[in-house]
């Protein structure tokens, strides 16, 4: 229950972003779990090289890969 309803939240905020022209306009729980594998992936390959980068700077990197993959171009700064 814990992970639907985490996953209705992040479909929700997906949605609400379609609309408003944040995100790339394609079905939100497919975002979300796009998103979630993108995570994944990242901190796996953090992991494997010895967890050597900061914390923060993994963050940062993480946030540029989503809005890269899920904002529409033009609002990207």
């Amino acid at each position: 229950q814990a992970w639907r309803r985490g996953h209705e939240t992040e479909v929700a905020i997906f949605r609400r972003g379609i609309e408003e022209g944040v995100f790339i306009d394609r079905d939100p729980s497919l975002l979300v779990r796009m998103m979630g594998a993108i995570q994944q992936v990242q901190l796996a390959h953090w992991i494997e090289s010895g967890m050597r980068q900061a914390p923060g700077a993994l963050l940062a990197e993480m946030r540029e890969d989503l809005v890269r993959s899920f904002c529409r171009p033009a609002c990207m700064r």
